[in-house]
C-alpha cells in the first residue's frame, strides 16, 4: 500500500464528529470511488490524507511509515499525495495557467529545466497545452478544473485525490476529464474520486468505499458494493442507471452479465441480437 490510515477521527469546532475511527488504504495504480451524500465525511478524509487537516486521533501512513505534521513530514506526504479540491478557484491563484502549474514544482526546489518539463507534461496530460499563457480568470469552469489538476500532477504524485471532479461539468467536459484521468492511471497513478455520482463510480472504479456519517459503511469490489441496492438506498445513494438496466436485462436472459458502461451495454445487446 502506498497510502493508508488507521483510526482517523476528526471534529470541526462546535460540530459533531466529521470522521470516527476511519481506516483507509490504497495501492499503486488503483481506481477507487469514495461514495456518500454531502456531509458524509469524504472531503474531510481527503484533507486528512494529504495533511491539510491534522487528525484528533489516528495516523496516516505513507509507504508504511507514519506521517508527522511538521514541515518535513508534510513535504514528504504532499510529494506523493496530491489533492484537487471541488472548486478550482480555491486552487488557482497565479496570473496564467503555466505560472500556476509551475508553482508546486518550483516550491519543491527543482531545477528550472525540470520545472519546465513537468509543466509541459502536466498541461499535455490534461489536454490544455494551448492554454499555457491564458489568464486563469478567463478560462471556462471545465478548463479551470483541468488546470487545477495539472497543477497537482506537475508534482508527480503517486496518489491523486479528487473531490467531486465532475461537479459542474457538462457531459462532454466529464468525458474529456475522465479520459485525461484514465491516461494518468495507465501510467501508474493511483486515483481516488470522491463523488455521489453513482453512474460515474460504476463505470470507472475498481473499488468502492461508501461513507455515512463519518464512518465507512460499505467497502469492496465495486460490483459487490453496488449489488447491495437496499443498503445503498438507505444511505441516500441510488443505483447506477446502467447497472439497474443491465441487471434487468441479465435477469431476463438477454445479457450474460451487467455492463459497466452505456457503450458496453449497447454493444452487448447488439451481439445478443446478432
Amino acid at each position: 500500500m502506498i497510502l493508508s490510515a488507521e483510526g482517523l477521527s476528526f471534529s470541526y469546532p462546535g460540530a459533531p464528529p466529521a470522521l470516527s475511527d476511519v481506516g483507509f488504504a490504497i495501492a499503486a495504480g488503483e481506481r477507487v470511488a469514495l461514495l456518500g451524500v454531502n456531509g458524509a465525511g469524504k472531503s474531510t478524509l481527503f484533507q486528512l490524507l494529504n495533511g491539510s487537516l491534522k487528525p484528533a486521533r489516528g495516523t496516516v501512513f505513507l509507504d508504511g511509515q507514519p506521517i508527522s505534521h511538521d514541515r518535513k513530514g508534510l513535504q514528504r506526504l504532499r510529494a506523493s499525495v496530491g489533492l484537487v479540491m471541488q472548486d478550482p478557484d480555491d486552487q488557482l491563484f497565479a496570473a496564467t495557467v503555466a505560472e500556476d502549474v509551475s508553482f508546486g514544482p518550483a516550491n519543491m526546489g527543482l531545477p528550472e529545466a525540470e520545472i519546465r518539463r513537468r509543466v509541459s507534461a502536466a498541461l499535455l496530460a490534461m489536454g490544455i497545452s494551448d492554454l499555457a499563457e491564458t489568464p486563469t480568470h478567463r478560462m471556462s469552469f471545465g478548463q479551470k478544473k483541468r488546470a487545477a489538476i495539472a497543477g497537482v500532477i506537475a508534482m508527480e504524485p503517486r496518489v491523486l485525490l479528487l473531490d467531486e471532479p465532475t461537479a459542474g461539468l457538462d457531459p462532454r467536459g466529464v468525458d474529456e476529464l475522465m479520459e485525461a484521468l484514465d491516461g494518468l492511471n495507465r501510467r501508474g497513478t493511483a486515483i481516488v474520486i470522491a463523488t455521489h455520482d453513482m453512474d460515474l463510480a460504476w463505470s470507472w472504479a475498481e473499488r468502492a468505499i461508501v461513507f455515512s456519517r463519518g464512518r465507512v459503511d460499505l467497502e469492496g469490489d465495486t460490483a459487490r458494493v453496488f449489488s447491495d441496492g437496499d443498503r445503498l438506498l438507505s444511505l441516500g445513494l441510488r443505483p447506477a442507471m446502467v447497472q439497474k438496466i443491465g441487471a434487468a436485462l441479465r435477469d431476463t436472459g438477454l445479457l450474460p452479465d451487467i455492463p459497466r458502461s452505456l457503450s458496453a451495454m449497447v454493444e452487448a445487446i447488439r451481439r445478443a441480437g446478432g
